[in-house]
């Protein structure tokens, strides 16, 4: 393969690639993402921080060498996430019967045997460990949306199920309501029996 694959080839240690999102995160979270920073740790993906960072720079906020070092930290742990997401993909073509010669064509390879390179650089990269984390922000906040939505979910059942309560009680009422003869079914007054 090319040199620049064999540069990015080595990944970086999960605990590097967790230290520079939190950096980032602390230091450049705006917004939405700040208090989901604040209230629930969730991170910047990779992409959102490094861009963080560069529009900070953009606006004259000082940036500091960490802040530099964080985001091209993180820039490489993006490189793997979309290394093992091509790998994914692999897998998918590779069961769907797509031969490495269709591959090659779709990637604008000269060859299979190409292609056959390239698959086995990307086993390789999908093998390293990655701080699990995939796309922070988003993966954490559609989570919290659907457990919210589950709660909804149980709340509306809750909710359901004490309309029914109720109705059954108000049955029960009127049942007890004729055998006893507590309550007067027309005339004003507040429906309950009068005392003559």
């Amino acid at each position: 393969m090319g040199s620049g694959e064999a540069t990015g080839a080595r990944a970086l240690p999960p605990s590097l690639v967790r230290a520079a999102r939190v950096h980032l995160t602390e230091r450049f979270a705006r917004g939405v993402a700040r208090l989901l920073w604040e209230e629930h740790k969730a991170l910047l993906s990779d992409t959102e921080a490094a861009g963080e960072l560069i529009a900070a720079a953009a606006e004259g906020q000082a940036v500091a060498g960490p802040d530099i070092a964080a985001a091209l930290v993180v820039a490489h742990a993006a490189r793997l996430d979309v290394d093992r997401l091509e790998d994914r993909l692999w897998q998918v073509a590779e069961q769907a019967g797509l031969g490495l010669e269709q591959i090659a064509a779709v990637l604008d390879l000269p060859s299979a045997r190409d292609a056959e390179r390239h698959r086995a650089w990307l086993r390789g990269r999908a093998a390293h460990p990655v701080d699990e984390v995939g796309a922070p922000l988003a993966g954490r906040a559609a989570q919290r949306a659907e457990q919210a939505a589950q709660r909804a979910r149980r709340a509306g059942q809750r909710a359901r199920q004490a309309g029914e309560n109720a109705r059954a009680a108000g049955g029960r009422r009127k049942e007890l309501a004729g055998e006893y003869g507590m309550f007067v079914s027309s005339g004003g007054g507040d429906g309950r029996e009068q005392d003559t």
